[in-house]
């Protein structure tokens, strides 16, 4: 990948961190905001080999973790094995139609999820209703994103791949 191209990547992860973690912006007001940089990391893992995504993804996570005030490693862990999950996957599947990528969206919902559930309700034993409701709200206005995060990154994407994507 070229300079101009892992700029424009760049740029486009930079803005999707901004709207996640920006407070004024209306999703905030009752706690649930979308995931973008989730989609941002399923587009990453479906596109970039071993190496390079897994950082990518880790420092994704990392920076979220810095400017949200989020638990320190929970969203590096969850892109981060996210990313495996989907390299494991592509072995056997080949995500090459939006309906492909919206199961896999689901799927990795689900993942976030689970490990969600798993780290406050078994280890920080902090597991409540609200909590609940807060994450189905943002998973809510993540799948409504989708089609409009999916469609400026598969762009960006699509300079730096030979084949289509869709």
């Amino acid at each position: 990948m070229t300079a101009p191209k892992n700029l424009f990547l760049f740029l486009a992860g930079f803005f999707l961190l901004f709207i996640q973690i920006h407070p004024l912006l209306p999703f905030g007001k009752d706690g649930g905001r979308p995931d973008l940089l989730l989609l941002f990391t399923i587009i990453l893992g479906i596109h970039f080999t071993w190496l390079p995504g897994a950082v990518v993804c880790f420092l994704v996570g990392y920076l979220v973790e810095i400017f949200s005030g989020a638990n320190s490693g929970f969203f590096s862990i969850v892109y981060f094995n996210i990313f495996i999950v989907i390299k494991m996957l592509q072995r056997y599947l080949i995500f090459d139609t939006l309906a492909k990528v919206f199961l896999l969206l689901i799927l990795c919902i689900c993942i976030k999820y689970f490990l969600l559930l798993f780290s406050f309700c078994f280890i920080y034993e902090y597991c409540t209703e609200m909590m609940k409701r807060i994450f189905f709200k943002e998973t809510l206005y993540t799948v409504i994103l989708s089609p409009v995060v999916f469609s400026l990154l598969i762009k960006t994407m699509s300079y730096r791949s030979k084949r289509p994507f869709y």
